[in-house]
């Protein structure tokens, strides 16, 4: 039966489109843009360039950046990515280049968020990283270059629940030419400029089941406000033995790594040297030497592992060792009882039997 009062029908047409609106346009977070700088000019085939990745918070508040970048392998190669300028502090996936399949992927975040230019700042501050590229020059270098972000790049919003923004990407594609317009003047600016080591840092030793199953690890990190971080360096020499590896005579030498680092001396017998080195070759060293309580001696090392359990898991170590012996003392008496019964069988048998009955 239909409502005879025309304000209840009103209502009940504009309850309904409401809805309908909502279900065809869903709520959705607030958005963010990640673009490429500048998105388009003129590239030569004999000369470096260089393309700035920004972020548009869209007056919202950011702090995580998952960014993946494809680029024409066949054409250009990815030389450097450059954070010298970079608004990330915390870099939870290095940058990673892949010349062969044309990708650059990183993440990083911004404690408290980034909330956009911060009023009196003299330029833009929304750069998330500088790529160099080199054209590769062979003949036919014609076409267009493209670079573009992967769709599943994604940027957080900073407000504590992890939700993604809805993110725009504005790629970039620039021509070739002999006459270019886009290059890396001012990145090769800077790197000329550049005297300083990236910022002090500090290494610290970690252990936690869930990574590595359970051995020990360290973490670091640092920024390079000049030419930007290229990449990390660790070694491990014994610490009785300055410049050998634990319990071998080859020399400790330096090898790329990166944050977190699985130790190879599991015995933490060894001075663990961390260089962070930027795109001109200034470089800072940290240093660690495990506590001496921690490291477990080569010359006993059942002996060292039980010490170490006993003073770190006291309690527990206490309720596995009253199982032991309980186990024990259990497989104890049951041997004895198996040892008994078959005489005491053989007894009773025989009384059962006696012939003279």
């Amino acid at each position: 039966m239909k409502s005879r009062n025309p304000d209840i029908n009103f209502l009940k047409k504009v309850s309904s489109l409401i809805l309908l609106t909502f279900m065809v346009f869903p709520i959705t977070a607030s958005g963010a843009v990640l673009y490429i700088d500048p998105d388009a000019g003129v590239v030569s085939p004999d000369q470096m360039f260089s393309v700035d990745i920004r972020v548009d918070e869209q007056g919202e508040c950011l702090n995580v950046f998952d960014v993946k970048l494809h680029y024409p392998a066949d054409m250009v190669e990815a030389t450097s990515v450059s954070r010298g300028r970079s608004i990330l502090s915390l870099w939870t996936v290095e940058p990673f280049i892949d010349n062969n399949k044309g990708e650059i992927k990183f993440t990083g975040g911004v404690p408290g968020g980034y909330c956009g230019r911060i009023p009196g700042d003299p330029e833009l501050t929304n750069v998330l990283a500088t790529i160099v590229f080199q054209p590769l020059g062979h003949q036919g270098f014609s076409g267009n270059v493209e670079i573009v972000f992967d769709e599943r790049s994604s940027v957080l919003l900073s407000d504590g629940l992890g939700t993604f923004a809805e993110t725009q990407f504005i790629n970039a594609s620039y021509e070739t030419g002999e006459e270019a317009t886009v290059n890396a003047d001012e990145w090769l600016e800077v790197i000329r400029e550049d005297g300083r080591p990236p910022v002090s840092f500090d290494v610290i030793l970690m252990q936690d089941e869930s990574v590595f199953e359970g051995k020990y690890y360290i973490v670091f990190s640092t920024t390079d406000k000049g030419s930007g971080l290229s990449h990390y360096e660790v070694k491990e020499e014994d610490i009785d033995r300055e410049g050998f590896i634990r319990g071998s005579r080859e020399e400790a030498l330096f090898e790329r790594a990166q944050s977190p680092y699985l130790l190879k001396d599991q015995t933490l017998n060894s001075r663990i040297t961390v260089r962070a080195v930027d795109n001109v070759g200034n470089h800072r060293v940290a240093f660690l030497t495990p506590d001496e309580d921690l490291r477990i001696s080569d010359d006993w090392p059942f002996f060292a592992t039980i010490s170490k359990i006993v003073s770190q898991h006291p309690i527990s170590f206490a309720f596995t060792m009253m199982f032991i012996a309980f186990l024990i003392f259990s497989l104890f008496y049951l041997r004895q009882i198996l040892i008994r019964n078959p005489k005491r069988s053989f007894i009773e048998g025989n009384i059962n039997h006696d012939p003279g009955s």
